[in-house]
């Protein structure tokens, strides 16, 4: 199991990473979130959800992988300079990241069971954006689909 960007920052300061380990994890995270991001985005929901998703689910989803994106380049950033600075931004917006998901998962209950399938998929750390997209697949209730 992929370490999370705090575990692999904190295990490169405490030398049971090396560089080279600790910047591919990083890159993944970045990589990941990006795409997911992007899925998000183009992500429609039935209608009956889509007043929250648009004023509240959307929206804080694109920021919280926003802030895992920015929070992976500062643990980048840290790695290559040993800047403090850089390390406590990144703990920070990994941290912010994590509190925006646990306010959309108290809020998602008033979603469809597609809906809230799909999301609870998003911020899992150990899927990924193809995982994302087959929860809409491989529902028959399903009208969520994805813009091209």
């Amino acid at each position: 199991m992929r370490k999370s960007i705090v575990e692999t920052l904190d295990a490169f300061r405490k030398q049971e990473l090396s560089f080279a380990e600790a910047e591919l994890v990083l890159q993944e995270h970045k990589q990941q979130a990006e795409l997911k991001r992007s899925s998000i985005s183009r992500a429609q929901v039935p209608a009956a959800d889509q007043p929250l998703w648009e004023a509240l689910i959307r929206p804080g989803l694109e920021v919280a992988f926003q802030g895992l994106v920015g929070a992976a380049a500062e643990g980048l950033a840290y790695l290559l300079s040993r800047d403090q600075d850089a390390y406590r931004v990144a703990i920070a917006l990994a941290a912010q990241a994590v509190e925006i998901t646990e306010v959309l998962e108290a809020r998602m209950g008033l979603l469809s069971q597609v809906t809230q399938r799909f999301i609870l998929t998003a911020i899992n750390p150990h899927s990924d954006v193809v995982q994302m997209e087959q929860v809409l697949e491989g529902s028959a209730e399903s009208t969520l689909s994805f813009l091209d």
